[in-house]
């Protein structure tokens, strides 16, 4: 992959850009800066390439979301989109774990649930600087992490393991080194999803989620990671597509109660701020696209983002909602609804934003001896292991074979034998038909009182199906990693580090 030394070339050439800039801007030219689009790496087709190059020359957009693609892919999508004539793009990602989340070959690192269980939180913003230094050398500049939603419903069907537990003082703890780390690195973080979308039941993805709190139970919960990054200079803050009625009767997306009066101004962030993808059913199902538009930066919004991950919904959003998006921001400026004013005070931001960048480096990351550091530390014990010399092991929905890891370890493996080693995934998100399967087997080994010692590889929710008297094992995530430090902890080789995110 060829490398680029010269994104902010603009910047360099123009070092007065956020006066004289925005002053030579045309209203289109500025209201393009607000929109942030996205853009698919993997897609080669001409297709998507003309949508971008039109919605960047006659649109004159601000940026562009990065969806999936391979790292050649990613770093050849970026330099042939900035390499077009015009203001630099911002480049953002959407990498809560590392840009493995997006780009399939980069290096993975355990999600935010496993890391709510690491008590050495040196490790967890060495990770941050890590995922801030890969995206920079690919060019990246944003990315939307970490998620600071305090997960106290353990049936949200969206946030989930993407939370680092459901206390507030250790969500706050770890997405703030994290943070650190990325902005250290030389790459924006970004504080998701505000004022909270932990407690909520409803995909916001699908519908416009609910919570019944009024500010001061927020203030006192939800609100509390957010402050302590906004205390420490997190440079962006995303909102959700959530109603909270008793604090405001709109969603938050287009609330300048919440935007502008709360995040503005109670929690004094000046910082980016950015929408959820405007769109989303939670946000768009019962409003045009240039409402939507209009009423999120009525609210005090920075940046208009868009994203999906499926071809033709990106289509859509790429040739009708954000010219539509446009077409109202326009119109609303042009009646009064918008003062031009204040569409210069947002570009501005955004422009002192772009030249403050850090340049890209050119020092590839290969490896990283982290990842597997992390998986072992947050192995987490329930009760007392067992000295495993003789096991027989009972695996549900899972693939990898965990009797040849414990055979590597010395333990040998029988088909009957006095402990049985049950090795669970994540019945909570399995199939029906899986989660029948495990529950089945649980049941049965409760009735004949078998001794039995479960290694469960997913979230500490799956808590809830097993006997508070067996013995846990949690590795958190169906990986290589987690899987062999699980092993070496039932042979006595290593002890359990981890802490449990969740109270159980």
């Amino acid at each position: 992959m060829k490398r680029i030394i010269k994104f902010f070339i603009f910047t360099m050439c123009h070092g007065n850009v956020l006066f004289s800039g925005v002053a030579d801007m045309t209203l289109e030219e500025k209201l393009g800066q607000l929109i942030v689009a996205p853009g698919c790496p993997s897609r080669e087709d001409k297709h998507h390439r003309e949508d971008l190059k039109i919605l960047k020359e006659r649109w004159h957009i601000g940026g562009i979301m990065l969806k999936q693609g391979t790292l050649q892919q990613t770093g050849d999508f970026i330099e042939r989109i900035q390499e077009k004539r015009g203001l630099p793009l911002l480049m953002v990602a959407d990498a809560e774990w590392g840009l493995s989340m997006r780009v399939s070959d980069a290096l993975r690192y355990p999600r935010n649930m496993t890391l709510g269980a690491v008590q050495d939180l040196t490790l967890l913003e060495q990770m941050g600087q890590e995922v801030g230094e890969e995206m920079r050398w690919l060019g990246i500049h944003l990315n939307l992490a970490p998620v600071v939603d305090i997960n106290s419903n353990p049936k949200n069907p969206i946030i989930y393991t993407r939370s680092f537990g459901d206390s507030r003082q250790e969500v706050a703890a770890r997405a703030l080194v994290i943070m650190k780390g990325m902005q250290k690195a030389g790459v924006l973080a970004c504080a998701k999803h505000f004022p909270g979308h932990g407690d909520t039941s409803i995909d916001s993805h699908i519908a416009l989620p609910f919570i019944d709190k009024d500010f001061s139970e927020m203030q006192t919960f939800e609100l509390y990671p957010f402050k302590a990054l906004v205390d420490h200079d997190v440079a962006c803050v995303m909102t959700a597509h959530l109603m909270i009625p008793k604090v405001d009767q709109q969603p938050v997306t287009v609330s300048k109660r919440w935007v502008t009066d709360i995040l503005r101004g109670q929690l004094g962030f000046s910082g980016l701020i950015i929408t959820d993808a405007l769109n989303m059913a939670g946000i768009a199902r019962d409003r045009s696209p240039g409402e939507v538009a209009v009423g999120a930066f009525l609210a005090g919004h920075d940046l208009l983002l868009y994203g999906d991950h499926i071809a033709p919904n990106i289509d859509e959003i790429l040739e009708i909602r954000i010219p539509a998006a446009l077409t109202a921001l326009k119109q609303a400026v042009k009646e009064g609804v918008i003062a031009e004013e204040e569409v210069d005070r947002r570009v501005e931001k955004i422009l002192k934003v772009k030249t403050a960048l850090v340049q890209k480096s050119e020092t590839k990351p290969t490896s990283s001896s982290l990842p597997p550091r992390l998986y072992e530390e947050a192995l987490t014990q329930i009760g007392t292991l067992p000295h495993l010399e003789t096991a027989s092991v009972i695996q549900v929905g899972l693939e990898r074979p965990f009797d040849v890891l414990l055979k590597d370890k010395g333990i040998e493996v029988f088909e009957e034998a006095a402990w049985k080693v049950v090795v669970l995934g994540d019945i909570e998100r399995a199939t029906n038909e899986k989660k029948e399967a495990a529950l089945t087997v649980l049941e049965k080994l409760k009735l004949y009182e078998e001794k039995v010692v479960v290694v469960l590889f997913g979230s500490p929710y799956n808590l809830v199906h097993i006997p508070k008297e067996w013995p846990v094992v949690i590795g958190y995530e169906d990986v290589e990693w987690a899987w062999k430090a699980a092993a070496a902890a039932l042979a006595g080789e290593i002890s359990c580090k981890g802490c449990l995110p969740i109270q159980h």
